[in-house]
């Protein structure tokens, strides 16, 4: 991670952008978008990880039944609406991400 702040940082000075931002200092502004970068990254990493145990609860809701028990029909029924959504939201958030904040890596 710190070989990609290190990067972030040079390539931001290189293109001069911290100018644009005159009522900070360049400290002030590395600090910005050191903290935009670990912002990002616990978004990504969160919303990766929802997606993730959606998946693994619809695998096992369709291809593994006896992992269900003796819960009702109801309780499959929510659960797959349950994971269904997660996998929805977190799909969305992680294109939204990608869409105003670019791969981040």
């Amino acid at each position: 991670m710190m070989v990609q702040q290190d990067l972030l940082i040079k390539t931001t000075l290189e293109l001069g952008i911290y100018k644009n931002y005159s009522y900070i200092n360049e400290y002030s502004f590395i600090l910005i978008l050191v903290m935009q970068y670990r912002v990002i990254t616990m978004l990504k990493k969160t919303f990766e990880a929802q997606k993730e145990k959606a998946l693994m609860t619809l695998e096992l809701l369709t291809e593994h039944p006896a992992g269900i028990g003796d819960h009702s029909t109801t309780d499959f029924y929510n659960n797959a609406e349950e994971a269904i959504r997660a996998l929805a939201e977190a799909d969305d958030v992680l294109e939204t991400i990608k869409r105003h904040f670019g791969s981040n890596e």
